[in-house]
């Protein structure tokens, strides 16, 4: 639970990720876990391929799509063996609360991110976006406190397995960047893949949990 990335959301309100093509979407997670304290990160194409699910030639579009992306750079470099290489800045996002959600690794190099589909991808970057954090259904009342300051808060908070998404399905749709038509497929690679653990109703909406990490 300790390895992960800052994912800004401003990146998703703001429709920048929604306008991304699909091989940036899968590899821009892949690039921004590799990502260290200078927020510089270096994988070699061949490792952003096998983590993001694609070939090398689909993460090398990728890559060059990703360039303009917001808070996102790219620099030539010559390596020992006399190849040009690239390395890839990634700014740290604001992390005053609300504003990005961490993205876990393990997701990443379990192989489960690879196996989802590019829907399934945009779909969980959009969910996690406006996921929210709610423990009622899992403590007896007297035991809950919405209090931040409250130590049994932030254990709760620090160790949740999922948040919920209840966002209508056509703003999730748009916010990952594909018609509305194409989130039922999504939703099921999600599914399929142990990203959804539940789906519910909350009010007149669809709720869905959101795993924060494979089990």
């Amino acid at each position: 639970m300790s390895q992960h990335f800052w994912f800004n959301k401003k990146l998703v309100t703001g429709g920048d990720w929604a306008s991304l093509p699909k091989a940036s979407k899968s590899i821009f997670p892949v690039i921004a876990s590799h990502r260290n304290l200078k927020g510089m990160a270096f994988p070699g194409e061949k490792r952003i391929a096998r983590l993001a699910g694609v070939s090398e030639k689909t993460a090398r579009a990728g890559i060059v799509s990703l360039s303009g992306f917001p808070g996102f750079s790219i620099r030539r470099y010559m390596a020992p063996s006399g190849r040009i290489s690239k390395r890839f800045f990634i700014d740290a996002p604001d992390l005053r609360s609300g504003k990005a959600f961490p993205f876990f690794n393990k997701i990443i190099t379990d192989g489960q991110w690879a196996v989802l589909s590019p829907s399934a991808k945009a779909l969980y970057v959009a969910m996690r976006t406006y996921g929210f954090f709610d423990k009622r259904e899992e403590v007896a009342d007297e035991d809950w406190s919405d209090n931040p300051d409250d130590g049994g808060f932030r254990d709760r908070f620090r160790d949740r397995e999922y948040d919920l998404c209840n966002e209508p399905i056509v703003k999730l749709s748009k916010m990952a960047g594909f018609c509305r038509d194409s989130f039922p497929s999504a939703l099921v690679s999600l599914k399929k893949n142990g990203l959804i653990c539940n789906e519910k109703t909350m009010g007149h909406r669809n709720c869905w949990s959101v795993r924060l990490v494979n089990q």
